[in-house]
């Protein structure tokens, strides 16, 4: 809006999230009876509170909770939500090993 010589506001009810982690992903995914939410070939067996990606080979998971794993044609991802902010740490680690190919 820098330099703009007018502007309007509109007043709006609509429902928003901010989805800016994998944990806040989970409130918009299909969660099954156990709390995993998924996206993609995923199966959870004896498993609860995961949150599921995959957007390459089918991914499963077998009695771990509270997890974040993600799956995609380049790499996986394996953290605990409860550490899910530090991928910031993953993608400084991957860039000083010169694969930014994957990022």
């Amino acid at each position: 809006m820098e330099g703009a010589e007018r502007s309007w506001v509109v007043p709006v009810d609509f429902p928003w999230s901010d989805v800016g982690s994998w944990p806040a992903l989970a409130d918009e995914l299909p969660s099954d009876d156990r709390g995993n939410a998924a996206r993609g070939r995923t199966a959870a067996i004896d498993a609860s509170g995961n949150v599921l990606v995959s957007t390459g080979p089918v991914l499963a998971v077998v009695g771990v909770d509270n997890l974040v794993v993600v799956a995609t044609p380049d790499a996986v991802l394996v953290v605990p939500k409860d550490q899910a902010q530090r991928v910031k740490d993953v993608v400084d680690r991957l860039h000083k090993l010169g694969w930014d190919d994957v990022l």
